[in-house]
C-alpha cells in the first residue's frame, strides 16, 4: 500500500482503473483473512460451548448426586427418628410398668443413689413408715427416719452400695412412741448400670404377724416346758 502513489486530482477514469487494479489483490487477501478470522472465532465459540456443555453436565450430575444423597440422608434420618421414637416409647412403657409395680407392691420399696439420697419411695413404704413420698424423696435416709440411721441398717446400706446383697430380719420400727413396734424384714440390693453401682434398692416387708407367731410359739414352748417340769416333779 505504501508503494501506491496517491492519484492526482481530479481522478481520471484511467487513473481509477489503475488504482482499482492495484488494490484488487488486497481485496482477496482481506477476504481470506476475514474468513480465517471468522472460522477461528467459530472454533473458539464452539470450544467454549463444549466446555460450557461439559460443565453444565457436571453440574447436573453433581446436583443429581446431591439430590440422591439428600434423599438417602432424609430416609436414614426418618428411619432413625422412627427407631428412636420406638425405643423411647418402649422405655416409657417399661418405666410406667416399673412404676406401676413399685406403687402396687405390698412391700415397701425405696431406692437411693450413690450419694445416699432417696430416689424412690412407694406408697407401701409411706404407709409403713408414716412418711409420705414428698418428704422422703431427695433426702438422706437417716434424715427421714432414725430407724435408717441405726448401725446395722447403715452397714447394710454401705454393703449394698459396694455391690453386695444384705438382709436383716425382724427389726422393730417405731412409727410413734405410743404405738407398738412394727417388725420388718429388710433386703438390700445394689443397682448396677454397665457393671457400675449407681445406687441401692431396699425392700421392707411387714413381718409383724410372723414375729407375733414366733412370740406365741415361744410362749407356748415355754408354757409346755414349765408344764413338763411340773409334771416331772
Amino acid at each position: 500500500l505504501q508503494t501506491i502513489a496517491p492519484p492526482p486530482v481530479p481522478v481520471s477514469p484511467t487513473t481509477a482503473r489503475d488504482l482499482r487494479a492495484a488494490l484488487e489483490p488486497f481485496t482477496r487477501f482481506f477476504s481470506r483473512a476475514a474468513n480465517k478470522t471468522m472460522f477461528r472465532e467459530w472454533d473458539d465459540l464452539g470450544g467454549r460451548l463444549e466446555t460450557a456443555r461439559a460443565q453444565l453436565s457436571q453440574i447436573i450430575a453433581s446436583l443429581f448426586g446431591i439430590t440422591v444423597t439428600g434423599a438417602i440422608l432424609i430416609l436414614t434420618l426418618f428411619f432413625a427418628l422412627r427407631l428412636s421414637r420406638q425405643h423411647t416409647n418402649m422405655l416409657r412403657r417399661e418405666r410406667d410398668f416399673s412404676a406401676l409395680l413399685v406403687s402396687s407392691s405390698g412391700d415397701g420399696i425405696l431406692a437411693i443413689d450413690a450419694a445416699g439420697r432417696c430416689t424412690i419411695w412407694n406408697d407401701a413404704m409411706a404407709t409403713m413408715t408414716g412418711q409420705p413420698a414428698e418428704r422422703a424423696v431427695g433426702r438422706k435416709l437417716s434424715d427421714i427416719a432414725g430407724f435408717f440411721g441405726t448401725g446395722h441398717v447403715q452397714t447394710a446400706l454401705a454393703a449394698s452400695l459396694a455391690g453386695k446383697d444384705r438382709s436383716i430380719a425382724l427389726q422393730p420400727y417405731y412409727r410413734d412412741a405410743e404405738e407398738p413396734a412394727l417388725y420388718v424384714d429388710l433386703r438390700f440390693s445394689p443397682m448396677l448400670d454397665d457393671g457400675c453401682v449407681v445406687g441401692a434398692i431396699v425392700f421392707m416387708h411387714n413381718a409383724s404377724d410372723r414375729y407375733a407367731a414366733r412370740q406365741r410359739a415361744a410362749q407356748t414352748r415355754g408354757h409346755l416346758e414349765q408344764l413338763v417340769a411340773e409334771r416331772t416333779r
